[in-house]
């Protein structure tokens, strides 16, 4: 039953879901040979015994078959016919008992801290509005049409459609998928960069490491596909030490206080974030560190170009002493051009060629409004080769020494920005990522969902051990450019995709991810602008409008409230809210 799908004229979904039909013919057929038996029986008359025992041993091999089937069973090897009558599920229809459907247990929503019998973030509507927002729903088949539903929601045979972005709630089996959809599991198994090209048959001896198996919390980082979900959210090949059964419902998911702040003042900002900055922030220590980071890193779609807040951000950002640097993804050249004339900024073109008049819409004049254009201003080559170190290097220490407030940067490799992220925080800057929908997947996975894994001591470089130095620190160390080179060669970050299993002594269970909060990695917040998707899910904040402006607000609330980092010191254990003290906000 081959449901790998590339076409033109359709949509992804009317592609897929024309495999669908072809792949229930084909389940239907095998499902009808399997009892044709017994129609062929039928024409007998059971008048005497030995025709009642051929029948009743017919029935007995029917029944050792199914047996054995039971026994054998295993998710990424079984039959879709046998999947459909496993889970009393349709390829085309989805699950068919509505009543166990409606028997599945709704989400809370709620945090589980109580504290004198209050609960964080409260029942009220300044919170309620916020979390409909960021709660993700799932595109699931019910009765041959596609419903929005929850985690809380799923059950085995559930038909699911994904698209690019979209994590996978429960253990699945691809069905159909575009041609080269691959998904991201990277922060699921040890694999590094397990990056799996989909497939309809299996491809390994095990379900965890076969290509036509989604393993929970992986996302499709190309592509789209449907999937059959095989086992219930609770119930994963792959237990995560990082997200429990109830995580789905719980957006606050670290309660614990920071050092200088008390509970009250943690719950007072919260709600201030969230009411006046429309910025959602799923622990209290990311309030902290949003408070602390000196560079903001936003990748600007189209839209958020056109809907003109960013000059907001870029003076809120000047007002609280932080650089920002702008990645366009598939913005136009002119919309750039205007936002960097309003913004003064430094441009930065990342493909390293000097500007001409063709780079320039007709008619525009080099001069506008008394402010230079941008294409007048330093170039650096930020795709990476050997010679683009010190270009890199240059345009981060402009940034820490304060000579670039606002950058934009067109073009910009992501080796480039990974390299980049790195240099800053490796001098010290802590480094904000934003971004809505996903975009950038090799960064994605090394600046969101983060490399280091329990055991290995959540070093401080993320997925790059050797620190880059300075410009000046390589010239007292005489260190050549070809040396800095292969310093930054780690910083490409080519992925890998990957049809075989990792080595038989590799235990995924026993180095999954840790927490952010446990392990450093290069960037210290990441914010979801406006987006429910594995973005939402995996970032330190949520911001549930689209006007940047919000997000300017947002770090000027925290920089106020929050006290300056205090002096290295013996750690001490902080208390969780429901500890000591009680929230009363309303």
């Amino acid at each position: 039953m081959v449901a790998e799908v590339d076409g033109a004229g359709e949509s992804a979904v009317e592609r897929l879901f024309r495999s669908l039909a072809g792949l229930e013919e084909a389940v239907q057929q095998t499902l009808a040979e399997e009892v044709s038996f017994r129609v062929a029986n039928a024409a007998f008359q059971p008048s005497n015994q030995t025709t009642k025992l051929l029948l009743a041993a017919c029935e007995k091999l029917a029944d050792e078959r199914d047996a054995i089937a039971r026994t054998n069973f295993e998710e990424h090897t079984a039959d879709v016919a046998y999947l459909c009558k496993h889970y009393n599920t349709s390829v085309v229809q989805g699950v068919a008992d509505r009543s166990q459907a409606s028997g599945a247990p709704a989400a809370s929503g709620r945090a589980s801290w109580l504290c004198c019998s209050r609960e964080f973030p409260p029942r009220r509507s300044w919170w309620l509005d916020v979390e409909r927002r960021v709660v993700p729903v799932f595109q699931v088949l019910r009765g041959g049409k596609l419903v929005a539903m929850t985690v809380a929601q799923l059950l085995p045979g559930d038909i699911v459609y994904l698209s690019v972005g979209e994590r996978c709630a429960a253990d699945a089996r691809v069905l159909a998928h575009e041609a080269g959809t691959t998904v991201d599991a990277s922060h699921v198994c040890a694999e590094h960069e397990d990056v799996r090209v989909c497939t309809v048959g299996p491809t390994a001896a095990s379900s965890m490491h076969s290509c036509n198996i989604l393993l929970r919390d992986s996302f499709v980082s190309s592509g789209a596909l449907f999937c059959m979900v095989v086992r219930a959210p609770r119930n994963p090949l792959v237990a995560s030490p990082t997200r429990d059964a109830a995580d789905g419902a719980r957006f606050l998911q670290d309660a614990s206080v920071p050092s200088g702040l008390s509970v009250a003042q943690c719950g007072s900002l919260f709600k201030q974030l969230v009411t006046r900055g429309r910025l959602a922030c799923r622990s209290f220590q990311a309030m902290v560190r949003l408070a602390r980071v000196r560079v903001l890193v936003v990748l600007l779609s189209q839209d958020l170009v056109d809907g003109g807040t960013v000059p907001a951000l870029a003076a809120a950002a000047q007002g609280s002493g932080k650089a920002l640097v702008l990645v366009p993804c598939g913005c136009s050249r002119w919309s750039l051009e205007r936002l960097a004339q309003e913004l003064q900024a430094t441009w930065l073109d990342a493909g390293g060629e000097g500007s001409s008049a063709a780079s320039h819409p007709p008619g525009r004049s080099e001069e506008r409004s008394g402010v230079s254009s941008p294409a007048s201003g330093p170039l650096f080559r930020l795709r990476f080769a050997r010679d683009d170190y010190p270009r890199l290097a240059v345009l981060s220490d402009d940034i820490l020494l304060k000579r670039t407030a606002c950058a934009v940067l067109l073009d910009c490799s992501e080796g480039g920005l990974i390299a980049l992220c790195h240099m800053l925080s490796d001098r010290g800057a802590p480094v904000l990522y934003a971004l809505g929908r996903f975009q950038m997947p090799v960064c994605f996975r090394h600046l969101v969902v983060g490399t280091c894994h329990s055991g290995q001591g959540g070093g401080r470089h993320g997925p790059m051990q050797s620190p880059i130095p300075s410009l000046a620190e390589a010239g007292s160390r005489n260190v050549s450019v070809a040396q800095m080179a292969g310093t930054m060669s780690q910083a490409s970050c080519s992925s890998r995709v990957s049809h075989t299993p990792p080595t038989a002594s590799t235990d995924p269970a026993a180095v999954l991810r840790t927490p952010r909060s446990e392990a450093m990695s290069i960037v210290d917040v990441v914010v979801c602008i406006n987006a429910v998707s594995v973005v939402s899910e995996l970032a330190d904040a949520v911001l549930v409008t689209s006007d940047l402006g919000a997000l300017g607000a947002s770090i000027d609330l925290v920089c106020r409230a929050v006290p300056p980092a205090p002096s290295p010191g013996p750690s001490v254990p902080v208390p969780r809210l429901g500890e000591h003290e009680d929230i009363t906000i309303d």
